[in-house]
């Protein structure tokens, strides 16, 4: 019993948290650096991707590891992180990239997250939320997304990701790591609009949808295998 709980502290350690966010950044920065990139945005999404309006940026769990190289100039960015286990890694090793979080989730947190965020939107900053996240299912939609840009009156931009040649990982996310020399394709749909929290059962099938389709043709784009 003993251990088990030294093993915790460890694991949860600022310590810890600090050197494996150095890391992994490092390691981010590398892969992209030896790429080929590739960016195709729809026309209505460019203006939030140029940094010109904010957003609501939203993209699967197991597309994160490369968001933070199209984050948007000019504007702050804060990614909504749950107080899972991984959440403090995460939220460290976007620091790093000059990105904020905002921690919280529907069952912890939730109403202290969306006034973080409210008051995030005040000086036009973006946010950026994994809709699946943080344990699943696999590719669907929370609510959660629908909801803050229902309160905020941002748009809900869905992005995405892939590689050809790139690491899955045996998650529940099937996460994805790009491989070095690989060719990596950034893209985004066309902007969601909800106008009332009436709208976000709607909204979050939407983007749902619009996410499975994005995912899917990036996928296709680069030769990879559904």
């Amino acid at each position: 019993m003993a251990r088990k709980k030294l093993f915790k502290r460890i694991l949860n350690s600022k310590a810890l948290h600090f050197s494996m966010s150095l890391v992994a950044s490092l390691l981010m920065r590398a892969i992209y650096s030896t790429c080929r990139v590739e960016k195709e945005f729809d026309e209505k999404a460019k203006p939030y991707l140029a940094g010109e309006k904010p957003a609501v940026f939203c993209f699967w769990h197991g597309r994160l590891i490369m968001a933070p190289f199209i984050v948007p100039p000019k504007r702050s960015m804060s990614v909504l992180i749950s107080h899972h286990n991984d959440g403090a890694l995460i939220t460290e090793t976007m620091l790093r990239f000059g990105i904020g979080s905002v921690r919280g989730s529907k069952k912890l947190g939730g109403a202290k997250a969306l006034l973080a965020l409210l008051k995030i939107t005040e000086t036009g900053g973006n946010i950026a939320i994994t809709p699946d996240g943080p344990r699943g299912p696999f590719q669907k939609a929370a609510s959660g997304a629908a909801y803050v840009a229902a309160k905020t009156g941002y748009p809900l931009v869905p992005i995405s990701f892939s590689a050809t040649r790139h690491w899955r990982f045996q998650s529940w996310d099937k996460f994805m790591l790009p491989k070095p020399f690989t060719r990596l394709r950034f893209t985004a749909a066309a902007p969601l609009l909800i106008h009332s929290d009436e709208d976000a059962p709607t909204a979050t099938a939407s983007l749902e949808a619009s996410l499975t389709t994005l995912t899917r043709a990036t996928d296709e784009a680069v030769g990879v295998a559904a």
